[in-house]
């Protein structure tokens, strides 16, 4: 057993629980992001108890969960999603993190009718208005929540962003909080009353992103690069 591996996850779950007392939630899901591993040290951390892990690349995705097939893990596809490999996906990972666009929607909805399956996802939202990230803008998804509700296979859980990078802890936590009042906001719709997920935060600011209301956080760096 990697000790240095068990006390990083035994760090990280104690900030974590207690980001989850100060901020009176009930639990966070920590998503462990393992793409920077190979399976081999999935293995050891899923031993240390971790059963949600996070990948950001689909042909590297299916190669792990044929290799940790015998595990039961929670798969999350955590990066950007081309319709054109969505079917490699769609109806075996738990969750699918950054839903960006309606076509992408259009695809998921689509293969999940073929294939007879529903899926889970978080729309994601480019909270920051960043240029160089993808997914909806507050606009644009407040625009769109008419057409969210013609979904009857895909599962819509909530929201997720990827902060841009270089901004100071205080500008993070700004952008986190927006994040959080927007759910709240959009919750009043009726096709988004359900929506209770909140996507965000990372190794250098999960504790922030939780105390703005974080019910999940993708967590690589901190667990495997320390």
């Amino acid at each position: 057993m990697d000790s240095l591996l068990k006390q990083r996850i035994l760090e990280i779950q104690g900030n974590i629980e207690d980001s989850v007392e100060q901020g009176k939630k009930e639990s966070v899901t920590m998503v462990a992001v393992s793409k920077t591993v190979d399976s081999d040290k999935i293995r050891e951390t899923y031993k240390l108890g971790i059963r949600d892990f996070g990948e950001n690349r689909v042909p590297v995705l299916e190669k792990k969960m044929e290799e940790l097939q015998d595990l039961e893990i929670s798969w999350h596809f955590i990066g950007h999603l081309q319709r054109n490999k969505a079917k490699k996906i769609v109806g075996k990972v738990a969750m699918i993190h950054a839903i960006d666009s309606i076509r992408l929607l259009e695809t998921i909805e689509s293969i999940c009718e073929k294939q007879g399956c529903r899926q889970a996802g978080l729309l994601q939202v480019n909270i920051g208005e960043d240029p160089n990230k993808f997914g909806f803008t507050e606009k644009e998804l407040l625009d769109s929540l008419d057409q969210m509700e013609k979904f009857e296979h895909l599962k819509i859980c909530g929201l997720m962003t990827i902060l841009p990078y270089g901004r100071t802890p205080e500008e993070n936590i700004s952008w986190f909080q927006r994040l959080s009042e927007l759910l709240n906001k959009v919750k009043a719709h009726p096709g988004a009353k359900e929506w209770t997920e909140l996507s965000m935060g990372m190794s250098n600011d999960y504790q922030e992103a939780i105390h703005a209301g974080a019910t999940m956080v993708r967590i690589g760096s901190a667990i495997y690069l320390a």
